[in-house]
């Protein structure tokens, strides 16, 4: 929608939790894109407004990470099997990656 529009989006700010967006869209301190989940009371009550966004595409990455040298719990093992069959993985996607090494 923004890209049609030659209107790149402008992220001034990064903030850690819903709530502190939340809080910083209240004080009227800008706008921002948050699941409607985390909002639902907040529309409920008037405090927050939705505003659609027609042809809006939004993609984010998500990893999955766990402790090294463990065994993942059945429910563990059981989600990754779930996540990887919803992202249709094959050989790409959702797969093994060793972090960094510490120094």
């Amino acid at each position: 929608a923004f890209e049609q529009h030659h209107t790149p989006l402008n992220i001034t700010l990064e903030l850690a939790t819903v709530e502190t967006i939340k809080r910083f869209v209240q004080l009227k301190i800008g706008l921002a894109f948050v699941p409607r989940m985390c909002v639902a009371e907040e529309l409920e009550r008037g405090s927050l407004a939705a505003i659609p966004v027609q042809g809006l595409s939004y993609f984010r990455t998500l990893w999955v990470t766990h402790r090294r040298k463990i065994t993942l719990s059945h429910a563990a093992a059981a989600f990754l099997k779930v996540l990887r069959q919803q992202a249709k993985v094959e050989s790409s996607g959702l797969q093994s990656k060793t972090s960094p090494k510490r120094k």
